[in-house]
């Protein structure tokens, strides 16, 4: 629909503008309680002329029939002597005629028309309002339905990321943690082995050093001890012997 495809292409919080749909409505609505008054108004004063109209006519003719009573019981009454009178004969003349004339029905028919015509206006407006109001309520329904498609569309969104975030982040460190635990108990492996290593290689250097160490020791000072002893000898045994002599 048309309403859907101008809200894809907004964000959903600027539609929030459609309280002025709603102030339209609501304006509507006022205005049609305002011409259901008019009309009631209108029907009451209707009633009130129609109940005067009547009235008039009883009284009217209430008064004709005492005036005929009158005539019937006064006989000898001036007013009963005029019965066979000039005025008296031009009951059917053609002025009388003329009270059914088609002047009177015209007028009729348009007093007629003129009701007829103001009934169907408010009887009409009364229908479209009812049929606009029943299409708005449609329509708002149809807006606020695709408003609130989105805005949960948008919060479930966001909360599954959140969710699916702090999943992640807790799958992560488990992993990162095992990863951890792993290295630092290799490298610690490594480590122990390193120092095993370098203990005995102190070990067994001291020993060999120490072995090889007496033994270069003993032939030097046994050899510096010799040549030395030696020489001395001779050179006392050379004096003794020149002394001798």
């Amino acid at each position: 629909m048309i309403y859907i495809q101008i809200f894809h292409v907004f964000n959903w919080p600027q539609i929030w503008g459609i309280s002025s749909i709603n102030n339209r409505v609501y304006k509507f609505k006022i205005l049609l309680i305002e011409q259901e008054k008019q009309l009631k108004i209108f029907k009451t004063k209707q009633n009130a002329k129609k109940t005067k109209q009547n009235k008039t006519k009883k009284t009217k003719q209430n008064k004709t029939k005492q005036n005929a009573k009158k005539r019937k019981t006064n006989t000898n009454s001036p007013i009963n002597s005029q019965i066979n009178s000039p005025i008296n004969s031009q009951i059917n003349s053609p002025i009388k005629t003329q009270i059914n004339s088609p002047i009177k029905t015209q007028i009729n028919v348009h007093i007629n028309a003129h009701i007829n015509a103001h009934i169907n206006a408010h009887i009409n407006a009364q229908i479209n309002a009812q049929i606009n109001a029943q299409i708005n309520a449609q329509i708002n329904a149809q807006i606020n339905a695709h408003i609130n498609a989105h805005i949960n569309a948008h919060i479930n969104a966001h909360i599954n990321a959140h969710i699916n975030a702090h999943i992640n982040a807790q799958i992560n460190a488990h992993i990162n943690a095992q990863i951890n635990a792993q290295i630092n108990a290799q490298i610690n492996a490594q480590i122990n082995i390193q120092k095993q290593n370098q203990k005995s290689n102190k070990s067994t250097h001291k020993h060999t050093n120490n072995r090889t160490y007496n033994r270069t020791n003993n032939r030097t000072n046994n050899r510096t001890n010799n040549r030395t002893y030696n020489r001395t000898y001779n050179r006392t045994n050379k004096a003794n012997i020149y002394s001798n002599l």
